[in-house]
């Protein structure tokens, strides 16, 4: 979290949330490499959308007052 003015501007951990966001990008990938396309259980277009609902519910996300 950080504060700005006695106030808590962000109310997620952003180092935290890169690792995992960008964490299940890779690993979906090596899974179609390594195992093939069928290894993750979703398609490609799925995950991708699953994915980028995330990503923008967390971009959406209100900052959470102390």
């Amino acid at each position: 979290a950080v504060e700005l003015r006695g106030r808590l501007v962000v109310s997620i951990d952003a180092d935290a949330v890169a690792a995992v966001l960008l964490g299940s990008l890779i690993n979906f990938r090596i899974n179609e490499v390594l195992i093939g396309p069928d290894a993750n259980g979703v398609d490609r277009d799925r995950f991708i959308t699953t994915w980028g609902a995330i990503y923008r519910s967390i971009l959406n996300e209100k900052p959470t007052p102390r």
